[in-house]
């Protein structure tokens, strides 16, 4: 009885051996762009993707972020849907927001180890430069963004006409921020030394010796 017990320990001990020393899989997630992701309770807030995406790991944490692989999403008073996914730049995400005219919208992002961005672009105009704390952010009533080091999240508001094209960049990104021309060097203009011509050179100083000679010979004479 003993024996058989110690056998079955031993069989149990060894098969979960086995799978720890399996490798390690992961399930891919495809979301195409019929799929909306909302919160919990639902405010009627969605975030999709224009084009099928697949990922290893996407799901809903508690504060209603959705994430997609490292990089979470959240989005008040709009819609929003990813247009670029990295898909064009490795430094480059975009999204459209959503609402009805006069709605002043809010998404934030939460952007892995990428650091804070080199510039945000809101409906077509460029800010490289962030408001420099939350509650300023808060209280602007506009188009601005702020990047919150300690919790990695940046926040992005938007006034609403229409739509609400969104880039957000971590790289020098033509059309959105056109990296400034360094100036032409001027050469250094090369120095140029008059051409030596040696049989004119010669000339010279065959009449220069002929003259000596001939001064040398006139003072023999007079001697």
């Amino acid at each position: 009885m003993y024996t058989l017990k110690s056998a079955k320990i031993l069989c149990v001990v060894f098969l979960f051996y086995i799978l720890l020393m399996l490798p390690k899989t992961f399930a891919t997630v495809t979301i195409p762009p019929s799929w909306h992701g909302g919160k919990f309770p639902s405010d009627n807030c969605y975030i999709s993707f224009s084009e099928t995406n697949t990922f290893n790991n996407v799901y809903r944490d508690e504060n209603n972020f959705w994430f997609f692989d490292d990089y979470g999403f959240y989005v008040t008073n709009a819609n929003a849907t990813i247009t670029n996914f990295f898909d064009t730049d490795l430094n480059l995400l975009e999204l459209t927001l959503y609402a009805s005219t006069g709605t002043t919208s809010e998404l934030r992002v939460y952007i892995a180890d990428k650091g804070i961005p080199i510039f945000v672009s809101i409906n077509g105009v460029t800010y490289k430069v962030p408001s420099s704390t939350k509650t300023e952010f808060d209280n602007f009533n506009g188009d601005c963004w702020f990047y919150s080091s300690s919790s990695n999240i940046l926040y992005i508001k938007a006034q609403h006409h229409s739509s609400v094209n969104v880039a957000i960049g971590w790289a020098m990104i033509s059309p959105y921020v056109t990296p400034t021309p360094q100036p032409t060097p001027t050469p250094t203009p090369t120095p140029t030394y008059p051409t030596i011509n040696y049989q004119t050179l010669t000339i010279v100083i065959i009449l220069l010796i002929v003259t000596i000679v001939v001064i040398l010979s006139k003072r023999k004479t007079i001697k």
